[in-house]
């Protein structure tokens, strides 16, 4: 354990790098990428390919900073289905905010200028700020995301490569046929051969949503049970299911763990496609996972608190497949215990009818806010909670509130505040919950101690486990 400590302490020193890819440590995988420079590929820290000595070998903090090298993605390790990374107060503020909104798939439907914005800078310093600290720009690393899901969406689907194109957030075909042959040396057509499909009324996809070991699936099970909506949702010893409406479309989500492969195999089946970027909802899969949580950074921050033990486990900020659903049972749960507030919102849900459903055993959807705000008012919840939930409602549906990853944690939380009836502690954990974010402050100032991992440590003291 001291040694590796020593390489988080120290988390620049190549050497400690190339001692954790020797023992090929999953605990690693994503913190850093390895390019060998005979070969000009680059691999993940657990690639089972030969070591190569060490003068031969260069490393990224990403993916994106080896592609602009001139290196290439293994094809053995697959480097795009490597956890997502937290990165922590060794870069300011707003870089870090920055890429925690660029891998959310911000830059998909917004530009650069927008982003600095939001983030309180210039473009121009923006820009400045990830040359120095990450050694590529904002557009190069929102480039590689998309690359990345691309190549899963065409090596693990049935999708045509047009749609594939739009689906992983490129604006054109063309552009899509370029950056892929560019990134991986070969064509759409070329990855696609091979690519498994399933014939039928509904359409699968099969993605991979890897982390970083150990992950408290015990303890995430408990915490999705105690909110399970039964007709909508179901979980068993390794999977959970549910219906959900994407873009008003019925699909069916299906996230089975593999513990031996450290991963979740996650499943989309829908029969016409919805109107947003499947690379979304794998946004929204992986946040509601928090497949990018790096236990052992977060075990070495908290050593020493009343929370390490937890830490030791594994924490995971767990958040939310339908935001909606989530922030309405908080809403409910400010008055009234979370199996009253069951009981609510399934008085809210609507059938999908027989037959619809490819999940049997799930009959039954989460409404979207203009039908929410409406059925709100005819179940038993006192005024202040309706009146809340019925604002927070017509706010979505305005667009003016956005309750997704791509939405900047610290507006939506003050946004969430500015709404009568919601608390700020419930408004604190929306926010939280919604965007994945790290390091959201609590409104009574607990865990300030913390930084930049409050939003983990209010996690554990509250429903971390024990």
């Amino acid at each position: 354990m001291a040694a590796i400590n020593g390489m988080i302490n120290d988390m620049v020193d190549e050497d400690a790098w190339y001692h954790a890819y020797q023992s090929r440590d999953r605990r690693f995988d994503g913190v850093f990428f390895m390019g060998v420079t005979s070969t000009y590929i680059y691999c993940r820290p657990i690639c089972p390919s030969r070591t190569p000595k060490r003068e031969n070998v260069r490393f990224f903090l990403t993916a994106t900073a080896a592609e602009r090298e001139g290196f290439r993605a293994c094809k053995r390790c697959k480097p795009e289905r490597a956890p997502g990374h937290h990165n922590d107060g060794v870069i300011p503020d707003q870089v870090r905010k920055a890429l925690h909104l660029i891998e959310n798939g911000f830059l998909d439907h917004d530009t650069v200028e927008r982003l600095a914005n939001v983030v309180g800078l210039t473009s121009r310093h923006l820009r400045r700020m990830f040359a120095e600290h990450m050694g590529i720009t904002p557009a190069s690393l929102a480039q590689t995301k998309r690359l990345q899901i691309a190549k899963q969406l065409i090596e693990r689907s049935s999708l045509p490569l047009s749609q594939i194109a739009f689906q992983a957030g490129f604006q054109s075909v063309r552009s899509f046929n370029a950056r892929i042959k560019e990134a991986f040396s070969v064509t759409p057509t070329d990855l696609r051969r091979g690519a498994r499909g399933t014939p039928g009324m509904w359409t699968e996809i099969r993605l991979r949503i890897s982390y970083r070991p150990p992950y408290p699936w015990r303890r995430v099970q408990e915490i999705l049970r105690a909110e399970l909506l039964p007709g909508i949702e179901s979980l068993d010893e390794t999977t959970y299911k549910k219906l959900i409406m994407l873009d008003g479309e019925l699909a069916a989500v299906e996230l089975h763990h593999d513990a031996a492969g450290n991963c979740f195999e996650l499943a989309i089946q829908y029969r016409s496609p919805p109107s947003c970027t499947i690379r979304s909802f794998v946004v929204q899969a992986r946040v509601f996972l928090d497949a990018a949580a790096d236990p052992l950074r977060l075990s070495h921050c908290f050593v020493g608190t009343d929370l390490a033990r937890r830490f030791e486990q594994g924490v995971r900020l767990i958040g939310a497949l339908d935001p909606l659903q989530m922030a309405v049972r908080l809403i409910l749960q400010q008055t009234m215990s979370p199996d009253a507030a069951t009981r609510v919102l399934l008085h809210l849900c609507e059938d999908v009818g027989d037959g619809v459903s490819p999940l049997p055993e799930l009959k039954r959807v989460f409404p979207d806010p203009h039908r929410v705000q409406h059925a709100v008012g005819r179940v038993p919840v006192i005024a202040p909670a309706k009146a809340a939930i019925g604002t927070l409602c017509r706010q979505l549906s305005a667009g003016r509130i956005d309750l997704y990853p791509v939405a900047e944690p610290s507006a939506l939380r003050e946004q969430l505040r500015l709404i009568a009836g919601i608390d700020p502690t419930t408004a604190d954990a929306i926010a939280m919950r919604a965007t994945g974010y790290p390091d959201l402050p609590c409104s009574d100032g607990r865990f300030e101690s913390f930084r930049p991992w409050r939003s983990y440590a209010r996690f554990a003291a509250e429903c971390g486990g024990s």
